[in-house]
């Protein structure tokens, strides 16, 4: 792999800016890796408030 040129990096940056909307319509609301506006204290907050629900298990998994 080597580094992208200016015109890669233009064209990476087009297409994520048109495919992005339409992929994440279709995700899970509570999946947060690698997605815009989520982190892993959003993931972190998630799992306290189902805790605090009285949820006893917390499932990771990478498919």
């Amino acid at each position: 792999m080597s580094i992208p040129t200016v015109k890669d990096r233009i064209t990476q940056t087009a297409i994520k800016i048109i495919i992005e909307p339409i992929f994440e319509s279709s995700f899970e609301p509570n999946s947060f890796g690698f997605r815009p506006n989520k982190s892993a204290h959003d993931a972190v907050d998630e799992v306290v408030k189902y805790l605090n629900y009285g949820c006893e298990n917390v499932i990771d998994a990478d498919i």
